[in-house]
């Protein structure tokens, strides 16, 4: 049978040998586990969460699967939606920025909960995650090379590939088998930005949806449920169709071992918000910190942001029906928080806080929001360097740049940082103290020596 790009895939899935996986790419795993987890401690009561939680617990069912931070289990299938949007929903959660995904909020609620219903070591389940990333990675990276558009959402349409490979390893599932769960999820394929445009609740329950659709698809395929043999390469496949020029890439370009693992070039984010926000946070920041700095001497602020950039968070700010959102896809509101309040927290972007922030509400009218396009000497949009213009009442003015391959570097955050992070997250929404924090973070840094998966999601359920 001639190699699809499914088959190449499957292989992948199956064949790879733990062996074969290199020591940094198992350390970048539990790193991605620990912030994962940073991220639905910060999330864990994040509006929307509470309302799909109770719609799981009203539909009832097999007590399989844990949920992050609440004391439940549910259905494998539910068990993912919920988590998946625990972790996704203060967008605090990783980026692989050469593929353009949110990863780890579809791969690892798929993960825990297929190691748990195994009884996988925990060795297993590191590799089940750094398998699952590395195929939504190539996946990704291959569309984004073909992509016509922002419209599609790569982390859900591609994500829930790598969700669906992360079960297939754990359910030690054959190559035939593994073909057919790619198929089926190519039959659920979804994913947009218009919940993001809108600002709405759906976008962060989008990478999910994907997981949700992984569970379901390796379940029927487990079972003889058969699914497309070329859901990627097809007349009617996934490059053909979602936002792509059409141009089919040999299945030859995701074969193999590489020198790293995608794992390893996923970049860890330090503020609840949009990526694309970062890098005028950053550098707001720094002025703000800078002696004798006084956001009331400021008379205007000009931002200027990469076309792509501008598309995602470059819009007025509007309250809405879901504060929280619209704070989280605005820069002028992320760098009003920043120079006012010296700082950006979890807790700075509650729906209350941003509510009632009426000096951050008021400073938005000293800003402007602009495409790069307007400076007198233009960026070269690939380098993504943003720009700060700080114009105070004496005339002074602060200029900083920053470029979002600086603020969103793989190494940008090591894992101490990754350790406060989690800390913080965990203090801050009073799920546990610091000494309980200690106890999580060290046992996820002897994941694959000690094997306690269980006791991990007991510490992490409760």
């Amino acid at each position: 049978m001639k190699k699809t790009i499914s088959s190449v895939l499957a292989d992948l899935t199956v064949n790879t040998k733990e062996e074969q996986i290199s020591a940094a790419a198992y350390e970048a795993g539990k790193k991605m586990i620990l912030d994962t987890l940073a991220c639905a401690a910060a999330g864990y009561d994040a509006p929307g969460v509470g309302i799909v939680l109770d719609q799981c617990l009203s539909w009832g069912g097999k007590a399989e699967a844990s949920v992050l931070f609440h004391r439940h289990k549910l259905p494998f299938i539910n068990s993912v939606l919920v988590n998946g949007i625990i972790i996704h929903a203060m967008d605090l959660d990783d980026t692989h920025i050469n593929g353009a995904l949110h990863i780890t909020s579809s791969v690892l609620p798929c993960a825990f909960g297929a190691a748990e219903i195994m009884g996988s070591n925990g060795k297993d389940l590191l590799t089940a995650m750094i398998i699952g990333i590395e195929v939504a990675a190539r996946l990704s990276i291959e569309h984004r090379n073909r992509s016509t558009g922002l419209g599609f959402l790569q982390s859900s349409i591609l994500g829930v590939f790598g969700a669906a490979a992360a079960i297939c390893r754990l359910y030690k599932m054959s190559i035939e088998e593994t073909i057919h769960a790619f198929g089926i999820c190519y039959a659920q394929t979804a994913g947009n930005r218009q919940a993001l445009f809108d600002a709405t609740l759906t976008k962060r329950i989008q990478t999910a949806f994907a997981a949700q659709s992984a569970v379901m698809a390796v379940s029927l395929a487990k079972r003889g449920f058969t699914g497309p043999y070329n859901a990627f390469d097809g007349e009617a496949g996934l490059f053909k169709l979602y936002g792509c020029t059409g141009e089919i890439p040999d299945a030859a370009l995701f074969s193999g071992l590489r020198e790293f693992w995608q794992i390893e070039d996923i970049s860890i984010k330090k503020y609840p918000s949009c990526g694309a926000a970062h890098p005028l946070i950053d550098v707001s920041l720094e002025a703000a910190l800078e002696d004798g700095f006084n956001s009331e001497r400021i008379k205007h602020v000009d931002l200027y942001l990469t076309d792509e950039d501008f598309k995602l968070v470059g819009g007025t700010f509007r309250m809405g029906d879901n504060p929280q959102v619209s704070a989280q896809f605005n820069v002028a509101y992320n760098v009003a928080l920043a120079l006012c309040k010296k700082d950006i927290r979890n807790s700075y972007i509650s729906e209350n806080s941003i509510r009632s922030n009426t000096d951050v509400l008021n400073f938005l009218d000293k800003i402007s929001v602009h495409n790069n396009r307007e400076l007198s000497v233009p960026h070269n949009d690939s380098s993504r360097i943003h720009t700060l213009r700080i114009v105070f009442s004496d005339g002074t003015e602060i200029i900083k740049e920053k470029s979002i391959n600086k603020v969103l570097a793989v190494n940008a955050m090591g894992i101490s940082a990754v350790r406060e992070k989690f800390k913080n997250a965990l203090v801050d929404s009073r799920l546990g103290d610091t000494n309980e924090a200690v106890e999580i973070i060290d046992l996820v840094n002897t994941l694959e020596i000690d094997n306690h998966i269980n006791l991990l999601l007991s510490k992490v359920s409760k």
